[in-house]
């Protein structure tokens, strides 16, 4: 499989075996997840698998919970050397800038649409 959408008709948190499921998905090179939001609790480092990940779009409309919290989750992100296009919508608590200096190493990334309102 190599595109993957799902949109969740309510706020779903992404638990440590949905992100180990993810990634197990080694050969996606689309990634669309809406509802969404990963808790500073769940490890995303095993999303670091998907190097040929080239579009990824996390989409989450709501205050609570937020889309993402802390910067651990952007460090991962930065390491997925093939994304050309990124989409955060989407609260993120506690992200900093340098944080986003982790999106940086995205060198390959020819869209990036980040858009939040952290409260």
């Amino acid at each position: 499989m190599q595109q993957l959408d799902i949109t969740f008709t309510e706020s779903q948190e992404l638990s440590a075996a949905d992100v180990l499921a993810l990634a197990s998905l080694t050969g996606l090179t689309s990634l669309h997840l809406a509802s969404v939001c990963l808790p500073a609790t769940t490890d995303a480092s095993p999303l670091t698998q998907l190097q040929g990940l080239q579009d990824l779009s996390l989409i989450h409309h709501s205050k609570v919970p937020a889309l993402l919290v802390g910067d651990q989750h952007l460090a991962v992100l930065g390491q997925l050397h093939e994304m050309r296009q990124l989409v955060l919508q989407g609260r993120m608590c506690s992200a900093t800038d340098a944080g986003l200096l982790f999106l940086r190493q995205l060198s390959k990334l020819t869209s990036l649409s980040m858009g939040w309102v952290p409260w």
